[in-house]
């Protein structure tokens, strides 16, 4: 933690006002002032004035005359009551007359929230005003805990009254401060009525109905803000054109506010093509298999590990090295061997494509895509020793070819996987009443990609699980029966971010017949294709009622548009089964240029851990998955259900999983680890695994 000392003792030549009222910004760490009590007053009174009239945040004689300017003091006084530790004017700024204080909780179920930052409160009211709130509103670090001027002079602090005394300031107004701090700001304070600006989403929370209006946390934002500075994850800017308006904090760095940026990655390709583009490959010598899968950083990290496994120092350690590393070179093999595997796949879902007589002349990868599955085993060494040809040709993988460590894990593994492609794993076919409804090439359009006030990447999971409530909900009212929603998978095709900004409200005419022009509000979008695979109980059978399930589909998802897919790619969009076997071969069809999101337990505390570690996990993303309540839900003005809560978005793990990985870990794995679920407990509303 840097110290006030430290900057005032800095001799490096640059500007100290410019070095101090960094480090005095919401966006940095915390600066420690003990010892230096008179020089941090000096510095927060100079804060209080325009940039442009204070060269200077150690003139004593500014600060002295500040002190003096009574009026000046009594309206940086009067911002204190403006102090919050969630902004309601985030991002809409037309919220007004409202804030909101609430103590921060630590969720029930593990998920990332405010609760693991630096607890600090922000400001947000009239833009005019943003300097004057400096003075009594900045955030700083004494006696090692965080604190601000307000707070110090509430709790009737004898050196800091003895400091302020020194530069002017009388006892008696000492007194008027202390008494009026005190009563504004209390351990919570939530405003009596819901603005017709914040955003309101409906949630069953304990049986009843309930209205959550969304804040943002000012502890968690501006810890953002720091470790972005560290280098620490994967940030965006989201620009705010009135950042005066928005808070201390958006106007500290000019309306560039730090997000955190987990998309996942977008590929696209046509699968009505595929065997004639894969047949075109062949004909110009171009490879089948996945081989950039072999030249990843995480194949070649395994390989190594099974080199020189046995050099750890315990046969304990050996043995857990060995066995994670033969997970990963079967995933990394998957994943060279999908496009193959999606190709028979393919081809034996279309018959009319015909099974030819296997030319041994013809290329291993379309012998492999066209053989029976009794016929499997004879190329296995011949692909074995593709495998060890391809390894050859690359500068990097070259060492592993025919190594003698990796000839036998090379070979097993591959083994494995052909074994697999034969089997057929026998799974029930019910369970306790639950059908299943796969609802495939949905299209979303101008879905919400900034899913929480911290995070741009996939949209929400509570945006999955309220398409298929509302989708139970309709289905119920036209079949006059209750259908059930218990458990949701979910698959993404393609994902494409957009960048655009929305006009929160038309342009205002103004009395000399001009226009107010209102403030751009930046946000992501995306566009996505996907599949939906929905667990759910009824006791009315939806099997011959595809039409009435059709019409049942929600028009919104995400704050975007949700359609079928167009007639012209399929007509039958809509399946329903009650046979897990039936259904799970339908979903290995799926096409390998997708992934499935599963739920990932979160395996740090902390956010700057937990962003250490993604970066260590690339195929694991930051979603955002629920809400804390800030309070017990009660009746409000303006709120659109009977009860309404103020809520601080939550955020979860998922792991983006290869299609073709999930296939070879069979249909107990994907029944058992592919489906989320809303989950409440005590004041915690959470989607993570079913």
């Amino acid at each position: 933690m840097q110290s006030l000392d430290q900057l005032l003792k800095d001799e490096s030549g640059t500007d100290p006002s410019l070095t101090i009222r960094k480090a005095f910004a919401p966006y940095t760490e915390l600066l420690e002032v003990e010892g230096y009590l008179e020089e941090a007053c000096v510095v927060l009174l100079c804060l209080s004035h325009k940039r442009s009239e204070t060269h200077n945040l150690l003139d004593k004689g500014l600060a002295r005359r500040t002190i003096m300017d009574k009026l000046h003091l009594q309206a940086c006084a009067d911002e204190v009551q403006w102090l919050h530790t969630h902004n309601l004017k985030y991002p809409d700024i037309r919220v007004s007359g409202q804030r909101l204080l609430a103590a921060s909780v630590k969720p029930a179920i593990n998920s990332l929230s405010s609760a693991d930052c630096v607890q600090r409160l922000g400001w947000s009211h009239n833009s005019a005003s943003v300097n004057k709130a400096k003075l009594f509103g900045t955030f700083f670090c004494y006696q090692g805990k965080p604190t601000c001027l307000a707070q110090l002079i509430a709790e009737d602090d004898q050196s800091w009254k003895q400091v302020l005394m020194n530069l002017g300031l009388k006892s008696q107004e000492w007194t008027v401060f202390k008494d009026k701090f005190s009563s504004e700001l209390p351990c919570s304070d939530f405003p009596d009525e819901v603005s017709p600006y914040s955003k309101q989403l409906t949630f069953t929370f304990k049986g009843q109905d309930v209205s959550l209006t969304p804040v943002v946390s000012n502890a968690l934002i501006c810890d953002l803000q720091r470790i972005s500075r560290e280098r620490v994850g994967r940030y965006t800017t989201i620009t705010h054109t009135r950042p005066s308006s928005v808070g201390d904090l958006a106007s500290s760095l000019g309306g560039r506010v730090t997000v955190l940026y987990y998309p996942p990655s977008s590929k696209h390709r046509s699968l009505s093509t595929l065997h004639t583009s894969n047949l075109r490959s062949l004909d110009s010598s171009a490879a089948i298999f996945n081989h950039p899968a072999l030249k990843q950083s995480s194949f070649t990290e395994v390989c190594n590990q099974l080199i020189y496994s046995a050099q750890q120092q315990t046969r304990k350690a050996e043995k857990k090295l060995r066995k994670e590393s033969l997970k990963g070179l079967q995933d990394a093999l998957i994943e060279w061997m999908a496009p193959v595997v999606e190709w028979r796949d393919f081809v034996k879902a279309n018959p009319q494509a015909g099974l030819p007589a296997i030319d041994l002349k013809e290329p291993l990868e379309y012998r492999l895509a066209h053989c029976p599955e009794e016929q499997l085993n004879e190329l296995l060494t011949e692909t074995n020793q593709h495998l060890h040809l391809a390894l050859q040709k690359e500068a990097s993988t070259a060492r592993f070819a025919y190594h003698d460590q990796l000839l036998q894990p090379l070979s097993s593994q591959l083994k494995k996987l052909f074994k697999r492609l034969g089997e057929v794993e026998q799974v029930e076919d019910m369970e306790g009443g639950r059908s299943y409804l796969h609802l495939t090439g949905l299209r979303a359009f101008d879905a919400r990609a900034l899913s929480s006030p911290y995070l741009v990447g996939l949209p929400s999971m509570t945006a999955i699980w309220g398409l298929v409530q509302r989708l139970g909900i309709n289905l119920s009212q036209l079949l006059d029966d209750e259908v059930k929603i218990d458990s949701v998978a979910w698959y993404v095709q393609q994902y494409a971010l957009t960048s655009s900004g929305k006009v929160p409200e038309a342009s205002i005419p103004t009395k000399d017949n001009g226009l107010k022009k209102p403030g751009l509000v930046d946000d992501r979008h995306c566009d996505l294709v996907m599949d939906l695979v929905i667990c759910y109980r009824s006791e009315i059978p939806l099997a011959e009622k595809a039409d009435l399930i059709q019409a049942a589909l929600p028009s919104r998802f995400a704050g975007g548009t949700l359609q079928p897919p167009p007639l012209y790619e399929r007509r039958e969009w809509c399946r329903v089964t009650n046979d897990k076997q039936v259904l799970f071969s339908q979903l290995n069809q799926l096409p390998t240029s997708g992934y499935w999101v599963l739920p990932h337990k979160m395996e740090e505390t902390g956010l700057k851990e937990n962003l250490k570690w993604l970066k260590m996990n690339p195929s694991v993303k930051l979603v955002a998955s629920g809400y804390q309540l800030l309070e017990v839900p009660r009746c409000r003005e303006g709120a659109n259900q009977p009860l309404h809560a103020y809520a601080e978005p939550l955020m979860g793990l998922a792991k983006l999983e290869h299609p073709m990985k999930v296939r070879f870990q069979g249909a107990k794995f994907f029944y058992a680890k592919a489906f989320w679920r809303m989950k409440t407990e005590d004041l915690t509303m959470m989607v993570s695994k079913a």
